[in-house]
């Protein structure tokens, strides 16, 4: 499990700290977690999938599937639903200035797509 909370730490593109005040545990429990001091408790894991709902429960505890609802379903999710009724997400003040800079689509055969915000048309 720490594996995959680093993960999640890279993929938003955070520090340990950052990390720690979204998640809104003090930053001495995620630097014990990640140096493997101290095993995630219940009550962390909670927290982490409060703060990003996206994550999916059973691949944080587990390894299970992908990291994310919205990776998983970014095309096959019916438009007007959403992840994780009731689960609301926090959003910094750095990450809503934060603007896409480009989009890339993996291809199961190895091959994949890139997509400017300049490339669609408004």
């Amino acid at each position: 499990m720490i594996e995959r909370i680093k993960q999640i730490i890279t993929a938003k593109q955070m520090t340990s700290s950052g990390f720690a005040d979204v998640v809104g545990v003090p930053r001495s429990t995620i630097s014990h977690v990640l140096s493997g001091r101290n095993n995630p408790s219940l009550e962390l894991v909670q927290k982490i999938l409060d703060a990003f709902p996206d994550i999916r429960t059973q691949w944080l505890i587990r390894g299970e599937g992908n990291m994310s609802d919205q990776m998983q379903d970014l095309f096959s999710q019916p438009e007007g639903t959403e992840h994780r009724p009731g689960k609301k997400s926090r959003v910094t003040v750095e990450s809503a200035l934060k603007q896409p800079v480009k989009v890339l689509i993996l291809y199961d055969d190895g091959t994949f797509s890139s997509y400017k915000p300049d490339d669609i048309i408004r």
